[in-house]
């Protein structure tokens, strides 16, 4: 927070359910991690902790042993990915999913089905993507570096789309994903910046902020 000149941090999250090969237990390392955000989250340091790309087992597992609740599990979310089960789950349990990839990788602006939407609308159809996530609960996550695209990406505001045209878009879920998590394990292995320690939190000793009961 100093390096980035702030007081607190909005959201901070877990960003896959999966660790570094050296680490002996995931669970444990998982759930230590997890134990972490919660003593930054009860000291004021982040207003809001979470996950990403948990399913509903890894939530299941997380639930067993945490005093906090993840306010957030960000996970790959769109059309072609469009896991009702977790989000059923996710919202019984008050976790807010929050998308990612939302034009799939730019692959969904050229489906006919949401081109003829967005034609009707006189929106694009990243304009339509957008929108569909927002009238389905799912604060999403654009992501672009050019500035027209970022203020395209914002006017989503004023126009909304009919119950027939959100129910064509639900229909094309087909379990398809953008974001390959298969290799994450070895990213994780390869990619560590030099000196970073698992399983030292520098400052913290855990063991002396358990939340008291």
């Amino acid at each position: 927070m100093k390096r980035l000149g702030i007081d607190y941090i909005d959201l901070f999250l877990i960003h896959w359910p999966e660790v570094s090969s050296n680490c002996e237990d995931k669970w444990q390392t998982l759930n230590d991690t997890w134990r972490a955000l919660e003593v930054l989250y009860d000291e004021g340091l982040c207003k809001a902790i979470g996950v990403s790309n948990y399913e509903i087992s890894d939530l299941e597992k997380l639930l067993e042993t945490s005093s906090v609740t993840p306010h957030v599990n960000q996970i790959e979310f769109h059309p072609y990915q469009n896991p009702k089960g977790l989000r059923n789950y996710c919202e019984e349990n008050k976790i807010q999913i929050q998308g990612y990839c939302p034009l799939g990788k730019g692959q969904l602006v050229n489906e006919q089905k949401i081109i003829d939407i967005a034609l009707r609308h006189e929106r694009t159809p990243a304009q339509v993507l957008i929108r569909w996530s927002i009238q389905n609960g799912v604060p999403t996550i654009p992501k672009s570096t050019k500035e027209k695209r970022v203020k395209e990406n914002i006017g989503v505001f004023d126009f909304t789309l009919t119950e027939q045209e959100m129910n064509i878009l639900n229909d094309l879920h087909d379990g398809r994903k953008f974001i390959d998590g298969s290799n994450i394990k070895d990213k994780i292995d390869s990619q560590l910046p030099d000196g970073y320690k698992l399983g030292v939190i520098p400052e913290y000793n855990l063991n002396n902020h358990r939340r008291q009961s």
